[in-house]
């Protein structure tokens, strides 16, 4: 009882797909805080559905007052009016990050779905939540799974038990085009290609935790999952902007008490800023910085966010993409994760060749949309006496990315992104002339241009893109030019992967390792998603440090 009297919890209420979130610093375990969520919901049947209904009709209040806050400028910024006095306010989301806590109770009360889940993998029917004899925590156990609670199936009916994931429809590897297999290229030899490689990895790694805790429940047209892949496909395909942390950048500050808006005051971005993830939006503008379609074109490339990366997934693609008047174009059908990468160029060829080349499932990454907590408990069998102390699984350690063939092993639907989407850029300069001056002369004149005309310079045309990307730039101070290579520091026996970064203010060039403790650090970065409107990724932190005196 003394543990629970001092723990610290979260709550939160999902209503149409957002969390509202309060933080209770202590009483947080099952005999307090739990205790009064529980005596809170009724049992009789129609005085639930009347508790139901008025809950749903609060938090459609609170969702438009939400909105409103959430149409944010520079100029005026106001505390939310909603939030219970004495409590720190956070504002509304649709992409929860309730591990920056640090609780040790969670408890979640999903209006949408009907669910009360404790801790992430314990989840209950909301009006049919086991309460004689405390079942409702006494039956929650360890699952065989490291860190995964579950729910007794033993101690209690299924009656009872319930699920927020969504249910995934059956794969149908039926494709309705002739069509013939490709095998997607994972080499990131380049150091460009070796780096964004390397930034999609951290980016999936930083957000494993939300991935895991609510990736089953978030449907292709959800925020977080839009907001995920167009971050990913942006990185992939360079048109990401990279900027410096606060701690090297003084000017990077955040406009109180808004947690939505960054002002960057002179670093030399024409727009302000969204933290990545967060709801704030321009008066008239949808929340994020990602597309609201789930099928759109980038740069050319169609991107399809789906559920299960199938043949029906392939076909409704290809179909769109005729649709929208393209005769040949290239395909990714995304989830969150794994691609499956496609073209279709329906050519006259004798003998006939198939319009339509597709390539299996790449695994973006060791996660699996099996590790996800928010499936039903059944799938985290209870770990039984005489068991291993449990299995580990959804694990992406730092030294995944250590090196540049480590990242092909555990990233390689991200490594083929990288190369898929270097292939489309290319194939669009170079539908493009280069203009009447020799190549070198752009190459000199690019020497000296600034970081926006530089990346301008990307379409231009074949030769010009390739003068631009002999060394890669990351923004007007810094450019990468060479690497990858691996390299041991003093007190491991781990390998790191390092890069030769360029300040283009000294013309000064230092080898740089991924590694964050106690070396002198070279580049702390993070990057910017969007087109009209930008994001900032905080939680994406890129941090190389000198070797020089390792």
């Amino acid at each position: 009882m003394g543990s629970e009297h001092f723990a610290r919890g979260v709550t939160a209420v999902r209503f149409s797909g957002r969390y509202y979130v309060d933080v209770h610093d202590y009483d947080s375990g099952y005999s307090w805080l739990g205790a009064r969520i529980i005596s809170a919901i009724p049992t009789d049947p129609a005085r639930y559905k009347e508790w139901l209904e008025k809950k749903r009709a609060k938090y459609a209040r609170y969702q438009e007052d939400a909105d409103n806050y959430s149409q944010v400028s520079e100029a005026a910024y106001c505390e939310t009016s909603y939030w219970p006095r004495g409590r720190r306010p956070i504002f509304p989301t649709e992409f929860p990050k309730l591990s920056q806590y640090y609780a040790q109770y969670v408890y979640i009360i999903n209006l949408d779905r009907e669910v009360f889940t404790v801790n992430y993998g314990a989840h209950w029917k909301l009006g049919n939540i086991p309460r004689r004899n405390d079942l409702w925590h006494k039956a929650i156990v360890n699952s065989i799974f490291q860190n995964e609670n579950t729910i007794s199936l033993e101690e209690c009916l299924e009656d009872h038990i319930g699920a927020p994931a969504l249910e995934l429809p059956e794969p149908n590897s039926n494709i309705r085009y002739d069509h013939s297999s490709i095998n997607p290229k994972r080499d990131i030899i380049e150091p460009r290609k070796a780096f964004l490689t390397y930034v999609l990895a951290k980016t999936v790694v930083q957000y494993k935790k939300e991935i895991l805790q609510f990736g089953a429940e978030w449907s292709t047209n959800s925020f977080p999952f839009r907001e995920l892949a167009f971050a990913l496909i942006s990185i992939a395909h360079g048109q990401s902007g990279f900027q410096s942390s606060p701690t090297t950048q003084p000017g990077l500050k955040r406009i109180p008490p808004s947690p939505i808006w960054i002002n960057v005051g002179q670093i030399g971005n024409k727009v302000p800023l969204l933290e990545f993830g967060s709801m704030g939006h321009a008066p008239g503008k949808s929340p994020g910085v990602s597309p609201a379609e789930t099928m759109y074109w980038f740069d050319g490339v169609l991107v399809s966010l789906v559920l299960v990366a199938d043949g029906e997934a392939i076909t409704q693609a290809v179909a769109w993409g005729i649709e929208q008047g393209r005769r040949s174009f290239q395909i990714i059908v995304l989830t969150l994760f794994e691609v499956v990468f496609a073209e279709f160029d329906p050519r006259e060829e004798v003998p006939p060749v198939p319009p339509l080349r597709v390539s299996n499932a790449v695994p973006l990454s060791p996660l699996r949309i099996d590790n996800c907590m928010s499936t039903h408990p059944r799938n985290r069998p209870e770990r039984r006496e005489g068991m291993r102390t449990g299995l580990h699984r959804g694990e992406l350690p730092e030294r995944y990315m250590g090196t540049r063939k480590k990242l092909q092993t555990y990233f390689p639907g991200l490594a083929s992104l990288v190369n898929f989407l270097d292939v489309a850029a290319r194939r669009s300069a170079a539908s493009k002339t280069w203009g009447v001056f020799p190549p070198e002369i752009y190459g000199k004149i690019l020497e000296h241009a600034d970081y926006d005309t530089w990346k301008a310079c990307l379409s231009v045309s074949t030769v010009i893109r390739d003068y631009c990307l002999e060394k890669y730039r990351l923004d007007d101070r810094r450019i990468v030019v060479g690497g990858p290579s691996t390299k041991t520091l003093s007190d491991s026996t781990d390998f790191y992967m390092t890069f030769d970064f360029e300040n283009l203010q000294t013309g000064q060039i230092v080898v740089a390792a991924i590694r964050s403790p106690g070396y002198p650090v070279e580049l702390d970065s993070m990057p910017i998603v969007g087109w009209e409107q930008k994001a900032i990724m905080l939680n994406v932190r890129l941090r190389f440090n000198s070797t020089e005196d390792i």
